[in-house]
């Protein structure tokens, strides 16, 4: 009777004990290593994402996830191709995802090209964002709460990267889900909200308010002709890179002067590190000319966009994951 007694009440605590445990804790136990796919409602519409695990993993354990963003024109498959950023970030423990932008163009053989939609700033060829397109920054919002609610991903250590347009998203991601992220990453487009101003000289204090600091990396070259170091090109680009950096460091309530190092013979990496809570700006200037490397290129990566090899001095995909895991 005693028994029976003790077994009944082993019983009873052990389903309380399951009732107690939130919901995920299942749901992460039936993630595995490697390609996971999901559906992410935003809007109204369902979109599929695949969410890749690190072989490491282990039942129910919490592990950081990289959202990678592609640049104008590209997609989430081939931006992973040309940065090895699967490979590398899962190599490290990271979990590792790619959505493709909500502009979808066709070309006139068929082909669809994806570019991100930036709020209040045109695509790449100068047109206007089309009606009706997705919210983006909503999007990869709900995509992180989804992937955070039904899968393994530790929801204190989400990291955002990309390049060019996808670097320009992932600055206006910055901006607006700075509570959501651990730390940003753009290359080869930095930015601190749309440009404004006489010239488009000035980042627009209104369209970039982070709610707390929020670590920033970028790597830039001087003589990148797409988005150009010193600014130009109007309300798509605008401003400086330097601007960008220093207008960064201000929203991180940084308190004193960057600290300027020579890396290398071709990157000088400019650096504020007195920042709040423990956050940090730092650009990589890649110093060097669009034959060797200075241009609109992701270092380390496959090609640069007139088919050059990157520069081999700095590579892109290991700086990225190196800066994330410090933050």
């Amino acid at each position: 009777m005693a028994t029976l007694k003790f077994t009944a009440i082993l019983t009873a605590a052990g389903v309380a004990l399951m009732l107690a445990l939130p919901a995920r804790a299942a749901e992460c136990a039936d993630m595995t290593p490697g390609v996971n796919p999901l559906t992410v409602t935003s809007g109204g519409r369902e979109y599929g994402l695949n969410l890749v695990l690190p072989v490491s993993l282990k039942p129910g354990q919490r592990v950081p996830l990289v959202i990678g963003l592609h640049p104008s024109g590209g997609s989430g498959a081939s931006f992973d191709q040309d940065t090895g950023l699967t490979a590398a970030a899962t190599a490290k423990g990271f979990a590792v995802m790619f959505p493709d932008g909500g502009v979808e163009l066709k070309s006139a053989a068929g082909a669809s090209a994806h570019y991100w939609n930036i709020p209040g700033v045109p695509l790449v060829t100068g047109d206007a964002v089309p009606g009706n397109t997705r919210d983006d920054v909503r999007f990869i919002a709900d995509a992180i709460d989804h992937v955070v609610k039904h899968s393994c991903v530790d929801g204190k250590r989400i990291y955002v990267t990309g390049f060019s347009g996808g670097a320009r998203m992932t600055s206006m991601v910055g901006c607006r889900l700075a509570d959501r992220l651990a730390a940003v990453a753009p290359v080869a487009g930095l930015r601190a909200g749309r440009a404004a101003g006489p010239g488009f000289s000035e980042p627009d204090a209104d369209d970039c308010r982070p709610l707390r600091p929020l670590p920033v990396l970028a790597i830039h070259g001087t003589a990148d002709s797409t988005n150009p170091f010193p600014g130009g090109g109007g309300l798509r680009w605008g401003y400086s890179v330097e601007r960008a950096t220093a207008r960064w460091a201000s929203l991180d309530s940084c308190s004193v002067a960057p600290a300027v190092e020579k890396v290398s013979a071709q990157v000088t990496r400019v650096r504020y590190s007195a920042c709040g809570a423990g956050s940090e700006v730092a650009l990589y200037e890649i110093n060097a000319r669009e034959a060797e490397g200075g241009g609109h290129v992701w270092p380390g990566g496959q090609r640069d966009l007139a088919n050059r090899a990157p520069p081999a001095y700095l590579d892109a995909t290991q700086l990225v994951l190196q800066f994330f895991a410090r933050h």
